[in-house]
C-alpha cells in the first residue's frame, strides 16, 4: 500500500475509534449500525463476575462516556455483552436522562459524519501464519504485528494500558479484532496481544436488531 494510501486509512481508523474518559481507560470502535465495539473488561464486565447483566435492568442508568478524536464527548449504553469472549457492544440509551441529551444527539452526528469500520468477516479466514494486522495504541500510535491464531497477535512493540478495546485491522483497513489483553512490562520478553473478533464472538447483527428503529 502506498504511503499516502496507508496515511489515509490511518486517519479513517482513528476517526472512527473512541476513548473511555474514566481512569481506567480504554477505546472503542464504530461498526456499522451506529454500535460501539469494545473490550468487555473495559466497562467492567468480565468472565468472573463485574457488573451484574444489564439485560436484567434494561432501564438502568449504566451509561458509559466517551470522546471522539474530534474532542465531542458521547454517552452510550452496552447492548451487548460476552464477558467470556472479552467483547462488549454499546449504542445509544434507550431513555436518557434529560441532561444527556446534548451528548445523546453528539453521539447521532459522529454516527452520521463518520465511516464505521467494516468488519472483516470473510468465510474463508486467511492463512494465520504471518496474517499481518496493525493496532492502533490509545496514544495515536500505530504497532504492526502478526497472526499466528484468529486471537493471537505477536506485535513489534509494546502494547500500551489503556489500549483494550482498540482496533486491530487488516492491510486493507478492516476491523480484524480489538484488543483484549496484552502482555505487561517483565512478564515476558517477547510481545503479544489477545484479541476478540466481533464477528466470531458477539452477536453484532443481533446487538444492531435491538437498537431502536431509527438507528437500525
Amino acid at each position: 500500500m502506498k504511503m499516502a494510501s496507508k496515511q489515509k486509512m490511518h486517519e479513517r481508523v482513528a476517526a472512527a475509534t473512541v476513548k473511555f474518559t474514566k481512569k481506567s481507560g480504554g477505546q472503542g470502535v464504530l461498526v456499522p449500525g451506529h454500535l460501539i465495539v469494545t473490550a468487555a473488561h473495559v466497562i467492567g464486565w468480565t468472565a468472573k463476575g463485574g457488573q451484574m447483566a444489564y439485560s436484567m435492568f434494561p432501564k438502568s442508568d449504566f451509561y458509559e462516556a466517551v470522546r471522539t478524536a474530534a474532542g465531542r464527548d458521547l454517552i452510550l449504553d452496552p447492548v451487548a455483552v460476552e464477558p467470556v469472549s472479552d467483547l462488549a457492544i454499546l449504542g445509544m440509551p434507550d431513555d436518557p436522562a434529560p441532561e444527556l441529551q446534548e451528548r445523546i444527539k453528539a453521539f447521532d452526528e459522529f454516527c452520521a459524519t463518520t465511516a464505521p469500520l467494516e468488519l472483516d468477516t470473510t468465510s474463508d479466514l486467511p492463512p494465520y501464519r504471518g496474517f499481518a494486522v496493525e493496532i492502533l495504541q490509545h496514544t495515536g500510535e500505530w504497532v504492526t504485528g502478526r497472526c499466528d491464531s484468529p486471537r493471537h497477535v505477536d506485535t513489534d512493540a509494546e502494547i500500551l494500558f489503556g489500549t483494550s478495546g482498540g482496533p486491530v485491522i487488516t492491510t486493507g483497513g478492516k476491523l480484524f479484532g480489538i484488543v483484549s489483553t496484552a502482555t505487561r512490562p517483565g512478564e515476558a520478553l517477547s510481545k503479544w496481544v489477545s484479541i476478540a473478533r466481533p464477528d466470531l464472538d458477539a452477536p453484532v447483527e443481533s446487538a444492531r436488531r435491538m437498537m431502536p428503529k431509527k438507528h437500525k
